[in-house]
């Protein structure tokens, strides 16, 4: 299993692109991934991004802290 663990600070135009790329090179090279976004206040929409992202894919996770959220929330 591969983990990555990726901060995000508005970033909702670049969230799709990545998740993709990461996506094709695990495909490629017979990776078992698991994708953990770490949203530390976004306010440009980068959290309904990656809860998209975690609707349509297990293998990505999210988590959102920061001062737009007080409390560290988990989504998948």
């Amino acid at each position: 299993m591969l983990s990555i663990v990726i901060p995000v600070y508005n970033e909702v135009d670049s969230l799709d692109q990545l998740h993709e790329e990461l996506s094709q090179v695990a495909a490629e090279q017979g990776y078992d991934l698991d994708i953990i976004f770490v949203d530390d206040g976004s306010r440009d929409g980068s959290w309904q991004a990656v809860r998209q992202l975690a609707a349509r894919d297990e293998r990505v996770r999210g988590c959102r802290s920061g001062t737009a959220a007080p409390n560290t929330r988990a989504t998948r």
